[in-house]
């Protein structure tokens, strides 16, 4: 195992008696905090006012958890929640000695991203604000957010990658002594990459060369492209997935991508846009 790296954690950051914050929790609360602080100076900047911040917090939140939650359940343990229609929404497990409370375990990035679109369109016709506008600036934001989110799922040593014999490889002791390719990291560099591209971009152009929407159009291309191509050095993370050609991420991706391109060239130019 020499020149593998280590990796024991137990997702645990602080715990004092039976009171515990996990590091998954804490790096998604921080994500989606720095995403929309950004949010914020954008929303500023754009001539929208705090109210309308406010507003897309809280339809953000709400949908964007609805969609994730939804989307897991749905497509990747259907056959366990059909039969445990409670768990869905609530925090809970039903066990021998009763309901447990386990937390949320289970959320897909893909329902996150319909969610969110719903988000936007309730936005627009609450404020009446420029949609375009808007999902280009929450769009940017979800790579950064996206990107502490992977760190989250590295904690918990979650949605690992395949075996590989790279001397950066990761022995996550929690699942076996196997050196695997740390997908999650992988994942959270590219966001991270592809946050500050855009951001720099955005606020250089300004809309400019291209219309408003542009943005978003290139967020949901590079992200779902990487998470299509990422796939391959993922390990399943359903069994029912084992013997498909493309798994279910992969499927799930296709139609971002071909949203995404398409909005890239309808909005390429520049045009006034309401």
């Amino acid at each position: 195992m020499l020149g593998y790296i280590l990796w024991n954690l137990s997702g645990v950051m602080v715990e004092l008696g039976s009171f515990k914050i996990m590091w998954y929790g804490m790096l998604f609360a921080i994500g989606l905090a720095l995403g929309a602080w950004w949010v914020y100076k954008r929303f500023l900047e754009e001539g929208m006012t705090e109210k309308d911040f406010e507003i897309f917090v809280i339809l953000g939140f709400v949908c964007m958890f609805l969609g994730c939650r939804l989307a897991h359940c749905l497509f990747y343990q259907w056959d366990y929640f059909s039969q445990h229609p409670l768990e869905i929404l609530l925090p809970i497990k039903e066990t021998a000695n009763g309901w447990k409370f386990i937390g949320y375990h289970g959320l897909a990035s893909h329902g996150g991203a319909v969610g969110m679109v719903v988000a936007l369109v309730i936005f627009k016709l609450k404020t009446k604000k420029n949609l375009w506008k808007a999902m280009d600036i929450a769009a940017i934001a979800a790579c950064l957010a996206g990107g502490f989110i992977r760190l989250g799922n590295l904690m918990n040593s979650e949605i690992v990658g395949v075996a590989t014999d790279m001397p950066w490889g990761f022995v996550f002791t929690k699942i076996d002594d196997v050196p695997r390719h740390p997908a999650q990291l992988y994942e959270a560099l590219f966001y991270f990459m592809l946050f500050v591209v855009l951001q720099y971009v955005y606020s250089k152009d300004r809309y400019k060369n291209v219309a408003v929407g542009f943005y978003v159009g290139l967020a949901l291309t590079g992200i779902f492209v990487f998470r299509f191509l990422i796939e391959f050095i993922k390990e399943a993370q359903e069994d029912f997935e084992s013997n498909m050609l493309l798994d279910m991420g992969q499927i799930l991706s296709v139609p971002f991508i071909v949203v995404g391109l398409i909005i890239i060239f309808l909005r390429k130019r520049v045009q006034k846009s309401k």
